[in-house]
């Protein structure tokens, strides 16, 4: 089981997403105690490729990836 979950809600990040998950990925955490949802609010980009890789490349870790149709941040928030 594990005991932290970290959610991010995202739209249009492709700049920022993976230092973000490279970010987390260095952490002092062991990767079996944490899972990362991350959920899309209707990005146009290639944020959810770029995130697609960054899963298949780190294996290991846990991420979740979902959406949400409804516009606004607390809808993916509360989604993920």
């Amino acid at each position: 089981m594990r005991d932290i979950a970290i959610a991010i809600p995202f739209y249009n990040e492709e700049r920022y997403i993976d230092g973000l998950l490279t970010s987390i990925k260095a952490q002092d955490f062991d990767a079996k105690n944490y899972i990362i949802v991350m959920c899309d609010n209707g990005s146009t980009d290639q944020t959810i490729a770029r995130i697609k890789r960054f899963k298949k490349m780190n294996p290991h870790l846990g991420i979740t990836l979902t959406s949400v149709k409804t516009h606004g941040v607390r809808f993916a928030r509360k989604q993920a």
